[in-house]
């Protein structure tokens, strides 16, 4: 127990783990397990006893060892930004002061550098998931990479257009169904939303394959008599008619197939 004189506590017993670790017990069954590292940071052995402030430091020292256990474990899963893991080692609870000592060794171990993971992340990541370079920077800026790590990147536009036109094939099996007036206008857009330059999107989209113009006007028919069977419940005539064209032009079918489909009609 603590000695009420002097609310000291007594180490009754250091046991010792795997990896290093060591265990105190204290007369006041506390205990505390410490990292090789941590332990021999102080002067302990059976039978000292540990102020009230030495005690906090033991607890702090332990909370420390946990945290960098923890930040550990994140990076052999994946690679951190300084910034995103200074944030998980805030949800787990760490302050200020233990979050900066833990990044100050990690970084000085190399185990994390802003520089090769934006590097990492614009080379090889963004190649991967065929990000463009305006999703590249928004992704790094959201993770924290300084401004100046991000201006000296470089995006050759020749890779640039390999990763869009690698995506365009993806589209092309995507929107296989989309009338062929629509189909470049959509494949561009996706191309700009993944963060490709306009120019990039433009080019790339000459690669995409034409959907057969047979199939296309057979998915016209069914979608018109889809159309006619839905708005017709509601519109007869000319409203009709022009309810059934503002569908068809919204999907992407052209003006003049929808036109003679409907001159058919009348026949």
């Amino acid at each position: 127990m603590p000695t009420k004189r002097t609310g000291n506590d007594v180490i009754t017993k250091i046991s010792l783990k795997k990896k290093g670790k060591a265990t105190l017990h204290f007369a006041s069954a506390k205990k505390i397990t410490l990292s090789e590292n941590a332990f021999t940071d102080f002067h302990l052995y059976e039978g000292k006893e540990v102020t009230p402030l030495e005690m906090r430091e033991l607890l702090d020292a332990a909370s420390l060892d946990d945290l960098l256990a923890y930040a550990m474990r994140l990076l052999t899963h994946e690679a951190y930004s300084e910034h995103d893991l200074r944030k998980k080692l805030w949800d787990k609870g760490a302050d200020l002061e233990q979050s900066r000592k833990i990044l100050f060794k990690l970084k000085k171990q190399g185990l994390i550098d802003d520089t090769l993971f934006a590097k990492s992340f614009a080379d090889d990541l963004a190649d991967l998931r065929l990000y463009g370079k305006r999703r590249v920077v928004y992704e790094l800026h959201k993770r924290g990479i300084p401004n100046a790590i991000i201006e000296s990147l470089s995006f050759p536009r020749e890779k640039e257009l390999d990763k869009a036109k690698r995506y365009v094939a993806l589209l092309d099996k995507k929107n296989s169904r989309i009338p062929n007036a629509h189909k470049k206008q959509k494949s561009e857009e996706a191309l700009m939303i993944r963060g490709f330059d306009e120019d990039v999107a433009n080019e790339a989209c000459r690669f995409l394959t034409p959907n057969d113009p047979k199939a296309e006007l057979q998915r016209l028919e069914r979608d018109y008599a889809a159309a006619k069977t839905r708005y017709s419940r509601k519109y007869t005539g000319y409203d009709l008619s022009r309810r059934i064209f503002a569908y068809l032009i919204a999907k992407g079918y052209r003006y003049d197939d929808i036109h003679h489909l409907q001159e058919k009609e009348k026949l």
